[in-house]
């Protein structure tokens, strides 16, 4: 998880670089590759997982080590960095020799990813809304076949947890069966909408202007990827009705 962290640091920074120079698709390149980064990694560690143990019994051993780390003293965390610095020397060695026998690897790696093939595909009816989250806060990149831009900070990640968490405890009364929760399903129901409606007001009101009635393929982040954006309320309808 450490490494991979920081795999991914590069291409965030590199982001968050271009937005502040004003150059939206430059940054959201770095994102779409800093997403491709790591999921090709886990496939491809979890390749290294199944077939090399060796690679097995290192990451056990720096997991151990990392959080042994996180509760040492001053005198033992020089000789703890040397322990990891050592297996994560190693471990790098394995990853390469396994990634360089990986046919699938050199082919996805020759596909650079491109944004105006990505506008062709999306086509005159579609959108691509795509979240990202930097220092507890969510922005959007909103990509058409004719433009992109980028929507700074519609909301927080704390505010969006306790919306969640609200939101599922309603739908959790609702295991207890429908003879149950009959008399109180219009209440669960307000309730429910309440919440939906609120999500809605975070994350979609600030952007829907910029829809323009298309249909969308939406790319979560985090916590993101628990909210039903079909389902969100816009105080008339359910959004998949729009």
């Amino acid at each position: 998880m450490a490494l991979l962290a920081k795999s991914l640091e590069p291409y965030e920074n590199l982001a968050q670089l271009y937005l502040a120079q004003g150059d939206i698709e430059k940054a959201f390149i770095s994102v779409e590759r800093a997403r491709s980064r790591s999921l090709l990694d886990a496939v491809v560690s979890g390749k290294a997982n199944r077939k090399d143990a060796a690679s097995v019994k290192l990451r056990e051993e720096l997991n151990w080590f990392y959080s042994r780390l996180a509760r040492a003293d001053d005198n033992e965390i020089i000789q703890l960095q040397k322990q990891i610095g050592g297996r994560e020397k190693k471990l790098a060695a394995l990853l390469l020799r396994v990634q360089s026998s990986s046919s699938s690897r050199r082919r996805h790696a020759a596909a650079e990813f491109d944004l105006r093939t990505l506008q062709k595909q999306l086509g005159d009816r579609n959108a691509l809304i795509e979240f990202v989250e930097h220092a507890g806060n969510y922005s959007v990149f909103i990509v058409t076949n004719e433009r992109i831009e980028f929507v700074t900070q519609v909301a927080s990640e704390k505010d969006v947890m306790s919306l969640l968490e609200g939101l599922h405890f309603q739908f959790g009364a609702l295991r207890f069966g429908s003879p149950a929760v009959a008399a109180f399903a219009g209440q669960l129901k307000a309730r429910a909408d309440s919440y939906l409606k609120n999500l809605y007001d975070a994350l979609l009101r600030p952007i829907a202007n910029g829809l323009d009635g298309r249909d969308l393929v939406v790319v979560p982040v985090g916590v993101l990827s628990y909210v039903p954006f079909h389902a969100l309320f816009d105080g008339k309808k359910y959004f998949i009705e729009s």
